[in-house]
């Protein structure tokens, strides 16, 4: 059986293309006055709430915009029009960048754009706690040397002569160096 692949090509690109079509008209023109008449005439509960029969039956405007659609087109169009409204600039901005395509691949961009953003957080945090540690350690350090000059202060050492003397090891510490009085 021979199958025109032209003509099943061109069914598929002109799907494609109002598909896109489709999508830029509802995202441009309906989901953010859809948002806005279903927060009205559920006088805010909607979105925080789920859209019940109940709502939509004691509304004819709700009546109205959801005649002829079967429950799960109505949640669909629901959660579409409450996502756009609360992105719709990265929405907008995602369609200019790679083209109108459907709404569910265009939040799936947007979805995987945010995750990468959250672990550049996640490593901010974890540098704020590794710089935190190291005060912490540095602190440490510093009780450490404080306690062991108080305790030369209490024998009788200058303690500035001590921290000159220290210093003066850090900066050139060769254990290999013989000092002066053992050198022939």
């Amino acid at each position: 059986m021979t199958h025109n692949v032209e003509t099943i090509n061109h069914a598929l690109r002109g799907a494609a293309e109002a598909e896109m079509v489709h999508t830029q008209s509802l995202v441009t023109e309906h989901y953010l006055p859809m948002w806005e008449v279903l927060n009205e005439e559920t006088e805010g509960a909607w979105p925080e709430k789920s859209l019940t029969k109940k709502m939509i039956s004691n509304s004819e405007r709700l009546t109205d915009l959801f005649v002829f659609l079967t429950p799960e087109q109505r949640s669909e169009f629901a959660r579409d029009s409450k996502f756009v409204q609360a992105n719709f600039d990265a929405v907008i901005e995602e369609a200019h960048t790679n083209g109108w395509r459907k709404l569910s691949a265009i939040r799936k961009a947007i979805q995987k754009a945010q995750k990468a953003e959250e672990p550049t957080e996640e490593v901010a945090e974890e540098a704020t706690e590794e710089v935190a540690e190291k005060e912490l350690e540095k602190a440490d350090y510093v009780y450490a040397v404080a306690a062991w000059l108080a305790k030369a202060q209490n024998v009788g050492f200058d303690s500035q002569e001590i921290v000159r003397l220290a210093l003066k090891e850090v900066a050139d510490p060769d254990p290999l160096e013989i000092p002066e009085k053992f050198r022939r």
